[in-house]
């Protein structure tokens, strides 16, 4: 049998590694922390949400001022009919924000401020023969339109005129109001 032969320095121990040089980790927040910053911004949005449900209710008491009078045209260009419902549809969000501040809210969130948009849409289906032709001029007639309450605003109006484009006024309403149904 082959004998092995062991090194002349063979008491010698191998050399030590040098440990490596450790990055710094980063600085992480705490989740009670980070938990309690996303209750803290749920709660300033919710403020947000009440002020501008406040003006909105001012606008459906027909109040004068200019807030309230930017307000109803901003937001009856864009919604038109649901311009109406979004004061409601903004409170309960504002509440949902804050009464659940530790749970997952964003699709009840979404849900409900869906809702202007769909019941504009509905309405807009529903209550206007206008032929509104798709053409970039004829979304500015939509706006102004909604503004006077005769349509359903640039979102919703518009987007009935594609649905009723593509699947006719009878498809695009029984769809939107599926959708409407599903948001509650």
């Amino acid at each position: 049998m082959a004998q092995t032969k062991k090194p002349a320095n063979s008491n010698k121990k191998p050399a030590a590694k040098k440990p490596a040089a450790k990055k710094p980790a980063p600085k992480k927040v705490p989740e009670k922390q980070a938990a309690e910053l996303l209750a803290q911004r749920r709660v300033i949005a919710a403020c947000v949400l009440f002020a501008v449900s406040f003006v909105g209710l001012l606008d459906l008491f027909n109040a004068g001022g200019f807030l309230i009078r930017w307000y109803r045209g901003a937001f009856r260009w864009l919604l038109g009919y649901g311009a109406d419902l979004l004061p409601l549809c903004l409170i309960v969000c504002g509440v949902l924000l804050i009464v659940k501040r530790w749970k997952k809210v964003r699709l009840q969130a979404a849900a409900w401020l869906m809702l202007p948009l769909l019941f504009g849409t509905v309405r807009h289906l529903l209550a206007t023969h206008n032929d509104y032709y798709l053409q970039v001029s004829s979304f500015w007639e939509i706006g102004k339109d909604g503004c006077a309450m005769l349509s359903g605003g640039v979102l919703a109006g518009g987007l009935a005129e594609l649905l009723r484009a593509a699947l006719s006024t009878g498809g695009a309403a029984v769809l939107m109001f599926v959708l409407l149904i599903g948001c509650f």
